[in-house]
Order: C-alpha cells, then sequence, then structure tokens
C-alpha cells in the first residue's frame, strides 16, 4: 500500500449525521494490515508516506471519506496526486461492512503528535482559526452535528495540504460532494501564510473531549473585528480582522432546526460577515422557505462561481418534510441587530438609483410578496452587494427555474460597479418604521434634444440584458423583440407600464417585470429617446415555436387587417402597432391576455380594450394559427 490519505481540516456545514452500523473491530485488524503501511501500526500517520493520523478521529468522518474515495467524489482530480493514490485502496474494501469494520477497529487505536513540519505562526493561527471554531470547536474537538471532523492530532502539514487542495479546486468543486463545497469557501481567502499560520495553531490544539449529540453552539461574537471587502471568484466576499473570541450559546430558547444556522448567521439571526453569513432577522418567511427550497432543488447553489451558495446546499438539503417552513418561521420572528456599513458607497447617489428597485421592493424595502420583491430592510451592504454582482454575473438568474432570478437579473445587469457599491449603501441604512433617504433621479440629458438615439442608447442599457444588444428578443427571458418596431407605440407602452396600465394585473407575471423596467425612465423626455433608439434597431427575427397552421391563421387575420395593415405594418391613426417580426410565442400570449382581461381592462387602456373583443373571438388553436401567420409577415 502507498498513502492513504483522508482529509481532516474539512467541512464547515452540511448534511444531518447518518447513522452508521457498529463494525467488528477483529475483523477490522486484520483488513488494516494494508493501512498500516503508510500510517503506521498506531495510526498515527507517516509524513513520509504523506499519509495522516486516523486515530483519534471521529469513525463516522472516516467511513464518510472511504467511500467518499470508493465513489469518485475524492480521488478523481487530476492534481489531486494522493487522493487518486488512495482511491484503488478504498475499493480493496470490497463492500460497506468492511469499511464498517476497519474504521471500527482505526477507533481503538490512540497515537502520539507527529512532530512540526510547516514554520508557522501559531499566534496568528489562533485569530484566523475564531472562524474554524463555529463547526471545528475551540479545541478542534469537531462536531457530528454540524459534520465537522476533528481536528486536534492531524499534522500540520496534513492540514495546509486539505486547505490548499480546497483553495484550489481539486477539492469540493464537484455537485456531488454537498460536504466539501461547504468547506471550500472558507480556504478563498486565505493566503499561503495565513494557511500556514492556521496549520501551525491547529496542529498545537490538545486532543479534546469528543462531541456528542447536539452540539453547543460556538461562534466568533458578531461584534469582534473591524468589517471591510474584498472578491473571490468575482464577488464580494467580507472580511473581518482583529482577534475574535468564541463563546458558547446552546441555544436553549427557540427553535432547534435554527442551531446548524445559528453557527454561522448568529443566535438571533444577526449575521456574520466574518463568515460572509448575512443578516437573516425579520425577513418573510416565504422568500426564506423559496431560498431553501431553491438550494434544495439545485436552483441556487450548483453555479461554479456560487461558492457561497455552495456552502448553503447543504444545510438545506438536510432539511425534510415541513421542516423548512418551521425554520423559516422561526427566523422570521427573529430581531438580531443591524451590522455597520462597510462600503462607504454614495448613499446620496444610491437613493437615486434606488427609485427603480422600489417599485417592486417598497420605497423603505419593505418587500413585497404579490410582486415576488423579498425585503430588503436589514441587509448588510456587503451582501447586497455581491448579489447584485451575482446577477450582473450571470451567477444567479440564469437557471430556466429560477424565475423570479430571472426577473431580477436585468436590473443588476443596468447598474455600474460603482452604482451597485451606492445602491447597496443606500439599502443598508433602511430600517422599519424610519422614512428613508429620498433623492429624484436626475433625467438623462438628449444629445440631440428630442428624442435622440444618443441618450436613448444610454437608456436602452438596461433593457438589452432581456430584449438583446439589438432588439432581438429572448424567449428565455420572456422578452419579445422590438426591434423596429414604431416609436410611438414604444412610447406609448412604456407610459403604460409607468402609469400601472399595464403590468398591474394579477396574473400579468411578465408585465411586473416590464412596469419597474419602465419606472427606471426618469422623464417622458427618456421614454421618448429610448423609444427613438429601439425604433432603429435591425435585431433578427426568431424561428416559428408554436406549429399553428399559418394557412388557416392568414383567414383568421382578415380581421386584423383592418387596423394592423394587410402586411401587419401597423397605422398609427388607428392606434394599430406593427406586428412584422413579433414571435409567434409572443403575439399568442398577448392575445390570450386580451381575452382572459390580463390586458384590457385596465379603465386607462381605451387602445387595449378595443383589442379585447377581437381576441376573444378565437379559440386556443386559432390564437397559435393566427400568431404562425403574423410571423411571416415582413418587417
Amino acid at each position: 500500500m502507498k498513502r492513504l490519505v483522508l482529509t481532516g481540516a474539512t467541512l464547515l456545514l452540511a448534511l444531518a449525521c447518518t447513522a452508521f452500523a457498529a463494525g467488528d473491530s477483529d475483523r477490522g485488524a486484520v483488513l488494516y494490515q494494508n493501512c498500516a503501511t503508510c500510517h503506521g501500526d498506531d495510526a498515527g500517520g507517516m509524513y513520509l508516506s504523506n499519509a495522516p493520523a486516523l486515530a483519534g478521529q471521529y469513525e463516522w468522518y472516516l467511513e464518510t471519506q472511504l467511500k467518499n474515495f470508493q465513489s469518485g467524489i475524492r480521488g478523481t482530480h487530476a492534481e489531486d496526486v494522493q487522493g487518486q493514490m488512495m482511491k484503488p485502496f478504498s475499493l480493496t474494501l470490497g463492500d460497506e461492512k468492511a469499511v464498517v469494520d476497519v474504521v471500527a477497529y482505526i477507533g481503538t487505536l490512540e497515537a502520539a503528535p507527529q512532530a512540526a513540519k510547516i514554520v508557522g505562526d501559531a499566534a496568528a493561527g489562533k485569530s484566523a482559526y475564531g472562524t474554524c471554531t463555529a463547526c471545528h470547536g475551540a479545541n478542534g474537538e469537531g462536531n457530528p452535528t454540524l459534520k465537522a471532523p476533528r481536528l486536534s492530532g492531524l499534522p500540520d502539514w496534513y492540514i495546509a495540504r486539505q486547505l490548499h487542495s480546497f483553495k484550489q479546486g481539486f477539492r469540493g468543486t464537484r455537485s456531488d460532494d454537498a460536504a466539501g463545497q461547504t468547506m471550500r469557501p472558507m480556504t478563498l481567502a486565505l493566503d499561503d501564510t495565513a494557511i500556514n499560520n492556521l496549520a501551525a495553531y491547529i496542529s498545537g490544539l490538545s486532543r479534546g473531549a469528543s462531541v456528542a449529540g447536539t452540539a453547543t453552539t460556538v461562534r466568533p461574537s458578531s461584534t469582534s473585528g473591524t468589517a471591510t471587502s474584498t472578491t473571490a471568484g468575482g464577488l464580494l466576499v467580507a472580511k473581518v480582522s482583529g482577534e475574535h473570541v468564541p463563546y458558547s450559546n446552546p441555544l436553549e430558547v427557540g427553535n432547534p432546526l435554527f442551531a446548524a444556522c445559528a453557527s454561522c448567521h448568529g443566535n438571533e439571526g444577526e449575521g456574520n460577515a466574518k463568515f460572509n453569513a448575512p443578516r437573516l432577522a425579520g425577513q418573510e418567511a416565504w422568500y426564506l422557505s423559496r431560498q431553501l427550497q431553491n438550494w434544495q432543488d439545485g436552483i441556487r447553489g450548483t453555479h461554479p462561481k456560487d461558492v457561497f451558495g455552495m456552502q448553503m446546499r447543504p444545510l438545506a438539503a438536510s432539511l425534510r418534510g415541513g421542516q423548512v417552513q418551521k425554520l423559516a418561521a422561526y427566523i422570521s420572528g427573529l430581531a438580531g441587530d443591524y451590522s455597520e456599513a462597510t462600503l462607504n458607497g454614495d448613499v446620496k447617489a444610491g437613493a437615486a438609483t434606488f427609485n427603480t428597485c422600489a417599485s417592486c421592493h417598497g420605497a423603505n424595502g419593505e418587500g413585497n410578496k404579490a410582486l415576488n420583491a423579498p425585503k430588503l430592510q436589514g441587509l448588510p451592504d456587503w451582501y447586497i452587494a455581491r448579489q447584485l454582482q451575482a446577477f450582473k454575473a450571470g451567477v444567479r438568474g440564469q437557471n430556466p427555474r429560477d424565475q423570479y432570478g430571472q426577473q431580477m437579473r436585468p436590473m443588476a445587469v443596468g447598474l455600474s460597479n460603482e452604482a451597485v457599491i451606492d445602491v447597496a449603501s443606500f439599502i443598508a441604512t433602511l430600517r422599519p418604521g424610519i422614512e428613508p433617504l429620498k433623492v429624484a433621479t436626475t433625467a438623462s440629458p438628449s444629445a440631440s434634444g428630442g428624442g435622440g438615439s444618443a441618450a436613448g442608447k444610454a437608456a436602452y442599457g438596461t433593457c438589452l440584458a432581456c430584449h438583446g444588444a439589438n432588439g432581438e428578443g429572448n424567449q428565455a427571458l420572456n422578452a419579445p423583440r422590438i426591434a423596429g418596431q414604431q416609436a410611438w407605440y414604444l412610447e406609448q407602452q412604456l407610459r403604460n407600464f409607468r402609469k400601472g396600465v399595464r403590468g398591474t394585473h394579477a396574473e400579468d407575471i411578465f408585465g411586473k417585470t416590464m412596469a419597474p423596467m419602465a419606472a427606471g425612465l426618469a422623464s417622458d423626455q427618456a421614454v421618448s429617446d429610448v423609444s427613438a433608439y429601439v425604433a432603429t434597431l435591425s435585431g433578427a427575427k426568431s424561428a416559428a415555436t408554436l406549429g399553428g397552421d399559418a394557412s388557416a391563421g392568414k383567414a383568421a387575420y382578415g380581421t386584423c387587417m383592418a387596423c394592423h395593415g394587410a402586411n401587419g405594418e401597423g397605422n398609427q391613426a388607428l392606434n394599430a402597432p406593427k406586428l412584422g417580426g413579433l414571435q409567434d410565442w409572443y403575439v399568442a400570449r398577448q392575445l390570450k391576455n386580451f381575452k382572459t382581461g390580463v390586458r384590457g381592462a385596465h379603465a386607462e387602456d381605451t387602445f387595449g380594450k378595443m383589442m379585447a373583443p377581437m381576441a376573444m373571438a378565437l379559440d386556443d388553436a386559432a390564437v397559435n394559427n393566427v400568431a404562425a401567420y403574423i410571423a411571416t409577415l415582413p418587417e
């Protein structure tokens, strides 16, 4: 046997511990003879064999790692040399009973600690270890409840190697390594010196007593250290410098489901910048439930750059039955303190930008369930900025099942990095019952004085995220082709969205997405500018999708022709927009909206009311047919 490598410096939070069957240590002693070649007769490990100490480690953890090697969760990365060596030896344990037996034998062994091999500053490492204590314990004793292995007794070189493996992506990047994914984000902010210091401190920890049952929650005080910010993977990461003083709170009162959450988010949901854990206290239960469900379903936490989402996913996966709702309800009742600002953005500029956000999230960030807009009050500035950056970069809002994330993404895409910091700084000032700062949005000056394309092009920066750079549209985002549409009609519809004539019906999901975008246009002049610019675009038409009968649709179009023209060219005198170039799916949706009263029922929608009776004469097949025919019309 060459090298047996089992992880020690791993895991933060994960699934609830699995109950493992008792093993036969006598049979395990025979099986362990191969392992002893590298790990030693006493399982104390050997530096020259790259084999860590196994003695004293939790049996559930050793069993999990052996199974991870067997299944390929570990030991398959091209640069994980030691892991690749370990994988075939794990396979020699032919069945689950053999794994359990050899682990049972290892549990009977005791070993002396290995000599230090790494030069590190243990005092500096002690400060950095404040983060680790939340799961691994003040003395590195580990915590089975949090799936955190024992660290005390592990050699410094092995701890350093595993931290490097997580940081470099050799471990913790596979979608089936839920537990490893929770550890990786913790290592991304560590440089080589910090890793050596941390390893030096951990290797000096005395062997503590095993933790059994429900563990005391240990976390750094939320008031220690000074918060700053940096980036990891292009996303904002909160930092806290200074000494961290851990303390214990067994959560004697409250929902026991929250115990694991409290390790990072605080016992009162106040959040902890050191753990990149936002404030949860007081967030609406419906939103918390949805996000936990999104993590369970892989809608969040599966993007390769969503390192913090990966950290959350296994926690959510551990909740079963009605536990998601119970946990969400408990968190919504917490009243943890607010955190101090860290980003120092221009709050006044952020208040002006927030005018667009307020359309959905409320003037004071109170949220709006009807619009699927979460409460923003109380969220720390660094967390708001990170989420906006995630939406901008496509880390969030790209999953086809993330309907509400897709609605949010275009809002973020239109923000510069500076604007992200400014609006995050403003949102962090919002408090219940306190009137927020209000700043009027200033209109962009028109380069041409009236509908100028320069100003319109600038305003279109928000629109292009959904409608495309050339107005070609995007069905995945439910955004129609608008290229070449007549400016008068675009202007009319944008004003309708701004006034609530469109986008306010309870069933107009996609209209609600559009309403805040239109509200972001500061003035009538801005509406004119962007409409004039869109009218100059020439994005390509997309292929038909509905499979309607265009020949039958041509006959039905005879009625439409009177207003929209024989070739769908439109007629401003009759307030009939151009139809040529529109996608069949969009035409069909609007006809159905008119039929059902989603459009055309508002008291001020004069021209929509004219369309409603026309659509009512069409059954679903006729709707698809006429949409198919309109899709054949020239632009």
